[in-house]
């Protein structure tokens, strides 16, 4: 409900896109099957709570420029209304965005989504992060502004030219690798049986492959172009 007051009062056009200054854009938000699978999917309260990885509740795609799904993907800010590349938010800036994304231009917080099982942790868990996160948030959304500030002007790697697969592998097959072997390893201990931790050096291979696969999806996908109507 108060997402569509919010669209209500804000009436304003949306901004030319920074690249090709065309204004035909495919908007993402709750309706999108992507967006959709963020807030269901409950292995994404990890990238949430744990890793600090935020999806924003609006992202725009320009389908006037000829270029990879991943360099034509906007992030509006609801207060400024600047378009922010979704890039920008990748790297080292990628993680510990616990409060939200942070406007590079008017500092203020881009409203984002909450995956429904990060909800429910978060609900059972509040009287312990509540008063903490209350004190630590303006301290933190400087430190945001910070950095985000020093990564500005910073030429972006081309989507066509990051390695998607190695990053696969290493990026997500490591961290899943890492997260299932810390749950091994705090089972075997709570439990004093070392024998339990073999499955740690199995799943490497597993994962590893895992983390391929995931690449080369993600490459097939950020590197999709607009589809072009035949006249």
């Amino acid at each position: 409900m108060f997402d569509l007051m919010a669209r209500a009062i804000d009436t304003r056009p949306e901004p030319p896109c920074p690249k090709c200054g065309g204004q035909d854009f495919k908007r993402w938000d709750r309706k999108h099957f992507l967006i959709i699978h963020w807030l269901l999917n409950p292995g994404l309260c990890v990238n949430e709570l744990l890793l600090g990885q935020r999806l924003p509740k609006v992202m725009l795609i320009c389908q006037k420029c000829d270029e990879p799904l991943a360099d034509r993907s906007y992030v509006p800010c609801s207060e400024c209304g600047v378009l922010h590349t979704g890039r920008l938010w990748g790297k080292q800036l990628a993680f510990g965005h616990w409060f939200g994304l942070v406007c590079p231009t008017c500092g203020k917080v881009i409203p984002c989504i909450w995956n429904f099982w990060s909800l429910l942790i978060l609900i059972f868990m509040f009287p312990i992060w509540y008063f903490p996160a209350q004190i630590a948030r303006p301290h933190w959304l400087d430190f945001e502004r910070h950095r985000i500030g020093r990564v500005l002007g910073e030429p972006i790697t081309p989507a066509s030219d990051i390695p998607w697969i190695r990053l696969g592998m290493f990026a997500w097959g490591g961290i899943m690798w890492g997260v299932f072997s810390a749950g091994i390893a705090i089972h075997a201990v709570v439990e004093r049986d070392w024998y339990l931790l073999w499955p740690i050096p199995a799943m490497i291979p597993m994962w590893a492959l895992g983390g391929m696969f995931w690449g080369l999806l993600i490459k097939t996908w950020m590197n999709r172009k607009p589809s072009r109507s035949v006249l």
